[in-house]
């Protein structure tokens, strides 16, 4: 039985070699998609450990509204003066977020895109673990 198979591997080359190269392709395949997932997964994991706050304070939602109201739930901005005295707290913040943001130019026509990807606008407040880093120009200052 052993030198039947052995001559049928012999005589048929090319399916041994191209079976043997169907296999070795499916096997990388399926290890490299597994270690390309695995990284992203960690890279976005300490992306998020590294920026993201320890406790986050935010306004009560009223989630009983039938139709919500558009209005912005906001905290009075001394709260975080009152957050950063508990004891423990290392570090506390004021900190603004808008979704829906379009930004307009002084003839208040909009500046880039205004469909597609939501728009978030956030306040400028640097730290340690800010996620953005400015390469040129200045940060915002002022009112205008």
């Amino acid at each position: 039985m052993l030198k039947a198979t052995l001559r049928s591997f012999l005589a048929h080359k090319g399916r041994l070699l191209l079976s043997a190269l169907a296999v070795l392709l499916s096997v990388a395949f399926v290890t490299g998609s597994l270690i390309f997932s695995d990284t992203v997964s960690r890279t976005f994991d300490r992306l998020f450990a590294s920026t993201a706050a320890d406790v986050t304070v935010s306004p009560k939602e009223d989630l009983d509204e039938a139709v919500p109201s558009g209005r912005t739930a906001t905290l009075p901005a001394a709260l975080a003066e009152r957050v950063r005295q508990v004891d423990g707290v290392a570090a506390a913040r004021a900190d603004v977020k808008v979704n829906g943001l379009t930004v307009v130019d002084e003839d208040n026509r909009p500046v880039g895109p205004t469909t597609g990807a939501p728009t978030l606008g956030y306040a400028w407040n640097p730290n340690e673990r800010s996620p953005v880093e400015l390469t040129s120009g200045h940060a915002p200052r002022g009112p205008a």
